[in-house]
């Protein structure tokens, strides 16, 4: 054998004993490099398949192909194909991206108006001073209020009971309180309304429609209020 063919040999064996013993420190690094690749890959927007087709199909394909180069022991054409590869998943996630932009979430509908209930004031109604004792002038009111309730079985309402600010907020709280139920009681004792429809609330002092340092704002705010709350 000549010396030509001997250098061709032992050159040849030379590339063949380095493409099969890569260093373990470069085969990690690839691996790492290409699990990174592959990581990008699996975090494609769920649609980069339908919006970017081709380019996902390269991807798909290229890292299948260095997968299967690490599996055969190729690792220097598989140091080759990891680069490229990562580019093409690259441009995938471009693509998708310019294809198919995010659309924007609708913002959420304004929530609905709050229903207004009807609400009025019964003039007429008195109680004797600083109780809840229902005078007798105030029947007449209170029985036209009691024959609506009856007529209109479905209706149902809240009795408000207000109170000026004469005394202190304790007091006028609990009194509002009990006239608002003084009045509940005699529609259900004298009309035979069912108590289930009528509920009652006392606002005490803290709902004014008038002026307190005056005796006519005062008298405003002594009051009973009906809230039709269903119909």
């Amino acid at each position: 054998m000549n010396l030509q063919k001997k250098c061709f040999l032992v050159c040849l064996g030379l590339l063949v004993l380095s493409a099969g013993c890569m260093s373990t420190a470069t085969r990690e690094a690839l691996q790492s490099d290409y699990d990174n690749a592959m990581r990008l890959f699996s975090n494609l927007p769920a649609n980069a398949k339908e919006c970017a087709p081709q380019e996902y199909a390269k991807a798909e394909a290229k890292l299948a192909h260095v997968q299967e180069e690490m599996g055969e022991g190729h690792w220097t054409y598989a140091g080759k194909y990891v680069p490229e590869a990562d580019q093409l998943v690259r441009e995938t996630q471009a693509a998708a991206k310019r294809n198919c932009p995010k659309v924007a979430k609708a913002a959420p509908p304004p929530p609905p108006p709050p229903v207004e209930r009807p609400t009025f004031v019964l003039d007429g109604i008195y109680f004797d001073l600083d109780k809840a004792t229902i005078r007798p002038s105030s029947e007449r009111t209170l029985d036209e209020a009691g024959s609506v309730l009856k007529r209109f079985t479905s209706v149902e309402v809240r009795i408000d009971g207000h109170t000026d600010s004469t005394g202190s907020e304790q007091h006028n709280q609990g009194l509002s309180e009990r006239r608002a139920k003084a009045v509940k009681d005699y529609l259900v004792r004298k009309f035979g309304i069912s108590s289930d429809r009528i509920k009652t609330m006392g606002y005490g002092e803290t709902r004014p429609l008038g002026d307190n340092k005056t005796k006519k704002g005062r008298q405003q705010n002594r009051r009973i209020e009906f809230i039709i709350t269903k119909q």
